[in-house]
């Protein structure tokens, strides 16, 4: 269960490592929980250092709560710094939004799920995301260029609504194996072109790639959580059959979903770190 106490807190801040369970793989056990474990203390000691308040939850990734925007952005940059130093770790994003009086839920499962995969498929090789929704920027854009050398992505409204309006729609349907572009489109309100078009800009991916990549993203937690078998897992993503998924699986990832599910099976590192 999440503890989150909102109203202390003025602005939020989600970090996450993108393809550990997979990179961790390739890595010796041990080297992977040295990477981890370190990446997880210095995000977690800058984080208090910074008078940030980490709320505990069950999903993978850091969530913190800070009572102004210097602090987080501070933090952030810190952050970013400080595990630059180490090249053998996973990268990580940060996304920085504020908490509203009608955010109180935004600490669920569902809404820190949605925002990882926002992170995700946002088309920036920038560390450091902020969110559109955070008023005010202007009073610390110098601050924030003077500490981070214009290395931030601040979003505009509409980019950030189309992705979230993008991965909803996803979300609701992506187990249905006949699940195409038409459908997308049409529950977008939107014609195929504009779509396409919107999609190429905001994640530097097809309509198509998406979806696939969503799906797989998907069958990952799924595999890493034992869940299910490798077959119900495919069918469960929506794929249409488990010998084309494990392809694409291969394809997108450098392992076979089944050496994944051995090596998870094998290993014992913290993979909510």
């Amino acid at each position: 269960e999440t503890h989150y106490n909102s109203n202390k807190h003025s602005i939020l801040f989600l970090a996450k490592t993108f393809n550990k369970k997979t990179l961790i793989c390739k890595l010796q056990e041990s080297n992977a929980k040295n990477v981890l474990l370190y990446k997880k203390t210095i995000i977690e000691n800058l984080i208090n250092s910074y008078e940030g308040n980490q709320i505990k939850t069950k999903e993978e990734g850091f969530l913190a709560s800070f009572t102004s925007y210097k602090k987080a952005i501070d933090c952030s940059i810190a952050i970013q710094k400080k595990l630059y130093k180490r090249i053998d770790c996973f990268p990580i994003k940060i996304i920085l939004f504020p908490n509203k009086n009608n955010q109180e839920s935004i600490a669920s499962t569902a809404n820190i799920n949605r925002l990882i995969e926002f992170l995700y498929f946002l088309k920036t090789k920038k560390q450091l995301i902020i969110s559109s929704q955070i008023e005010d920027l202007n009073t610390y854009s110098e601050h924030i260029d003077c500490k981070q050398n214009n290395t931030y992505l601040k979003l505009n409204p509409e980019t950030e609504n189309f992705l979230h309006s993008l991965l909803d729609v996803i979300s609701k349907n992506y187990q249905n194996p006949h699940f195409n572009i038409p459908n997308i489109a049409s529950l977008m309100m939107m014609c195929k072109t504009k779509l396409y078009r919107n999609c190429k800009a905001i994640t530097g991916k097809s309509i198509n790639q998406i979806l696939k990549e969503f799906r797989l993203i998907k069958s990952v937690n799924s595999i890493t959580d034992g869940t299910s078998d490798i077959n119900q897992t495919s069918i469960d993503v929506g794929f249409s059959s488990s010998s084309y998924f494990s392809n694409c699986f291969k394809k997108e990832y450098g392992i076979s979903p089944t050496t994944l599910l051995k090596q998870q099976q094998e290993f014992s590192i913290p993979f909510y770190i």
